[in-house]
C-alpha cells in the first residue's frame, strides 16, 4: 500500500496499463487517469443495476431465491445465444442477466443454490480459512512447504475473492477439492504428532509465557560471608 501511494503521489500510475488502472481506481486516494476511474464506476453502476434485478422478485430471473433454480437453463435462452453468436450480435445488459452471467459469486450462487446454499458455501469457507491457516503454520519448516503454502494461501483467498471481487457459483466443486486437499494434510499433521488439538492437551500454558519460562535463569552469585 505505501508503494501505490508513492507511486500515485509520483504520477506513474497513469503509466500502468489501463485494466490496472481501473482496478486501482476503487481506491479514492490513489491518482490514475480520470478516463479509467470513470470507466470502472460506470461498469459498477451497470453491475448494481443488474444486481437489483436479481434481488428484485418482479423481474423474475431468479425463480425459487431460497433453494435456487439450480444449474439447468431454458431452451429459449440458449437458441438466443445461439441466434446471437450466429449472428455477432452485441449483448444488451438484460442479456447477461438472463443468462445468469451476474460478475457476482453470492448472486450466482442464490441464482443456483439459494440462500440456502449461500449459507452453506459460507460456512464451508469459514471452516476451509480456518484449516488452511492451520495447515500453513504447521508445514510452515517442512521441506515442501512452498507446494503446500500455495495450496493454502490460494484457498485462503478464493473465498474473499469470490465475495468481494468476481466469483461463479461453477467453481464451488473447485473449492471443495481444494478444501479435501488441505484436511488430507491436517489429518497427517495429526496423525505424525504436528498438531494436537488444545482440548486434548494435558495442560495448556500461552506461548508467550512458555518461552519465558523456558529462559535460562541467571546462576546467583555466592553469598559473600564476613
Amino acid at each position: 500500500m505505501l508503494l501505490l501511494l508513492l507511486l500515485s503521489s509520483s504520477g506513474m500510475l497513469h503509466s500502468f496499463p489501463y485494466g490496472i488502472q481501473r482496478t486501482l481506481s476503487a481506491l479514492p486516494f490513489l491518482d490514475v487517469s480520470m478516463q479509467a476511474r470513470v470507466n470502472a464506476e460506470a461498469s459498477m453502476n451497470w453491475r448494481f443495476e443488474m444486481w437489483e434485478w436479481a434481488l428484485d422478485d418482479r423481474e423474475h430471473f431468479i425463480q425459487d431465491k431460497v433453494f435456487g433454480d439450480g444449474f439447468s437453463r431454458d431452451i429459449s435462452i440458449v437458441k438466443a445465444n445461439i441466434y446471437e453468436e450466429a449472428y455477432n450480435l452485441s449483448q444488451d445488459q438484460s442479456s447477461f442477466a438472463w443468462n445468469g452471467l451476474w460478475h457476482s459469486g453470492p448472486i450466482s450462487t442464490i441464482q443456483t443454490l439459494g440462500y440456502v446454499g449461500l449459507s452453506l458455501y459460507l460456512i464451508l469457507s469459514v471452516i476451509g480459512m480456518t484449516y488452511a491457516w492451520i495447515v500453513s503454520r504447521i508445514y510452515r519448516n517442512h521441506k515442501y512447504k512452498l507446494g503446500i503454502l500455495y495450496v493454502s494461501t490460494v484457498y485462503f483467498i478464493k473465498p474473499l475473492t469470490f465475495l468481494l471481487i468476481f466469483g461463479d457459483s461453477t467453481t464451488i466443486s473447485m473449492d471443495i477439492i481444494s478444501l479435501a486437499i488441505i484436511k488430507v494434510l491436517f489429518s497427517c499433521a495429526k496423525k505424525e504428532g504436528l498438531y494436537v488439538s488444545l482440548h486434548i492437551r494435558k495442560e495448556y500454558m500461552p506461548l508467550i509465557i512458555r518461552k519465558t519460562e523456558a529462559k535460562p535463569q541467571p546462576a546467583a552469585a555466592p553469598a559473600i560471608s564476613a
